[in-house]
């Protein structure tokens, strides 16, 4: 995933799986790319979920 990303750090890729920080969004659609997810399904689901609570069903993002 690093990779697919170009993060040049290893402490760059550890904040990201602990949540501290975020990727940019041509990060976000190069992960969503690598992982065979269409990255304006993931967000869709993202931004119309009721609760934010709930994890998303990121299976309707496949391609």
């Amino acid at each position: 995933m690093a990779k697919l990303v170009n993060v040049k750090t290893r402490k760059t890729y550890e904040n990201s799986e602990k949540n501290i920080g975020a990727p940019n969004m041509n990060q976000f659609i190069a992960m969503c790319v690598g992982c065979n997810y269409n990255h304006a399904n993931f967000v869709k689901l993202a931004v119309e979920r009721q609760d934010m609570s709930e994890s998303l069903n990121i299976t309707a993002a496949s391609c």
